[in-house]
């Protein structure tokens, strides 16, 4: 199934309380760069939870201040002050949990907003890998992360400005701006304590195995089956890391596809209920009233782009 991909302009909507400043399109316009390619904003007026989303873009999401919880595909975390976290094009986020005074820096931008600078294309992919493997979240001293904001504000002044080769400047501090969140990562990859233990090893490749296979497979004993383990010991192992059950993960990331489909998608009820391999449309809406609290036609009329 193609899924729905949402652009900078419907992306922003997920953070914005204002609608105003994203319908009126001189407002919006004025904020762009690049033929809408590039967005730098903070989260002044962001809603206080982000339902899942997908884009086409990527967004580099700095914190200064506060904290909020975020999922990206299958790893769930803690954004923290001094930290940068990174979503890639096609990868499923969304955050909740936000503290009152969560004071964050972000960009969204395409690929294409950087082929102007006629960098090798290896380098540039190189910057902007994203391991599936960890995590996408970095902290950092801050100095560097300082000196990181003091080139966003860069970008802002020459957006402002419009002087002559501003574009192309904005472009060249967005590239130095990766070099240093790659020496970021860099540095705390090499800081991070290996988990190399069993338990932990069993667990992340089930969360692995979910994020493939949760539209196929919805019981624990599959993905037992998949690990060559007992479904008890999956159980037990699950229990013991991460203190859920195995058949959370499961739920949680079929219901955080079905809000995606719900909220982004034109798929009707009956569509979405045999993706995510559901017998019936009238038990997917019974998982879905009993983990909400709603119902799917309802959660789609309060939520649904317009």
């Amino acid at each position: 199934m193609k899924q729905p991909i949402l652009n900078i302009h419907d992306t922003v909507k997920l953070y914005t309380v204002d609608d105003a400043a994203i319908t009126d399109p001189a407002r919006y316009a004025a904020r762009t760069l690049g033929n809408g390619t590039l967005l730098i904003l903070d989260n002044q007026d962001s809603k206080d939870e982000g339902t899942p989303v997908r884009t086409d873009h990527y967004a580099l999401i700095f914190c200064m201040k506060g904290t909020c919880r975020k999922i990206v595909d299958h790893h769930p975390f803690e954004v923290i002050p001094h930290s940068i976290h990174i979503v890639a094009p096609g990868q499923l986020s969304s955050y909740s949990h936000r503290s009152p005074d969560l004071t964050l820096k972000m960009i969204f931008f395409k690929r294409s907003f950087l082929d102007d600078l006629q960098v090798a294309a290896e380098l540039t992919d190189q910057l902007l890998l994203v391991n599936p493997e960890h995590p996408p979240l970095f902290t950092t001293d801050p100095a560097s992360m300082e000196a990181m904001l003091q080139l966003i504000t860069g970008m802002q002044q020459e957006q402002e400005t419009h002087a002559p080769f501003f574009l192309q400047i904005i472009r060249c501090q967005l590239l130095e701006l990766l070099f240093r969140i790659n020496r970021v990562c860099t540095h705390c990859l090499e800081n991070t304590p290996k988990r190399s233990n069993r338990r932990f090893q069993v667990v992340h490749e089930y969360r692995k195995l979910v994020e493939k296979y949760f539209t196929v497979h919805n019981r624990v004993e599959e993905y037992a089956a998949l690990l060559h383990i007992t479904a008890k010991h999956l159980s037990d192992t699950v229990k013991q890391e991460t203190g859920d059950t195995a058949l959370t993960f499961i739920h949680q990331r079929i219901l955080r596809e079905a809000q995606f489909l719900l909220e982004y998608s034109a798929l009707s009820i009956k569509e979405i209920a045999a993706y995510l391999n559901f017998d019936s449309s009238s038990h997917f809406s019974r998982f879905f009233r009993l983990k909400l609290g709603t119902s799917p036609i309802d959660y789609r009329q309060t939520r649904k782009i317009g």
